[in-house]
């Protein structure tokens, strides 16, 4: 009898138990997909779009300067969501490392281009913006490869474009 109490509570264990030794990857992948979905929502295309008139209707270097300013803040906001995700998997270390170093690179492309703007330095506003390009370019790989991972666990998840 002692034996067959033991073997059902091994059994119940296993049961209850079972969700927290599930697939680390998709467990990191899900906890992902909720940071990006809540920083898409947070910072929607109409607030880029209104980043992106004022930017563009900036009447001096000053007034470049305030949306520069409120554009890093929105990026760092987003950089800090997805630094707390800290994920398990070595996989998905890699793919938020490159996501936070692209913020990382692209809070420091805004900083440059402020700076080239107020002292009228074209080429560090060409490295600047080459910086902020290759920034995004690194979050869409990284995403990309987070959709492929996700599809190869059996997730479905389709890219958000």
């Amino acid at each position: 009898m002692k034996q067959f109490l033991l073997g059902v509570l091994a059994v119940v264990f296993a049961v209850t138990l079972g969700g927290c030794f599930g697939d680390p990857v998709k467990s990191d992948i899900e906890k992902y997909l909720e940071v990006d979905s809540k920083v898409a929502e947070k910072y929607n295309p109409q607030i880029m779009a209104d980043f992106q008139r004022r930017a563009n209707s900036a009447k001096s270097p000053q007034e470049a300067s305030v949306v520069m300013n409120e554009f890093k803040v929105l990026l760092e906001d987003a950089r800090k969501s997805f630094e707390e995700l800290k994920p398990k998997s070595k996989e998905m270390q890699e793919h938020v490392g490159t996501i936070d170093g692209a913020f990382g690179l692209m809070i420091k492309g805004f900083t440059n281009l402020d700076e080239a703007i107020q002292t009228d330095n074209q080429n560090l506003a060409i490295e600047a913006l080459q910086d902020v390009m290759k920034a995004a370019t690194d979050v869409e790989s990284a995403e990309d490869a987070i959709v492929k991972l996700a599809n190869e666990k059996g997730m479905k998840v389709e890219r958000r474009r």
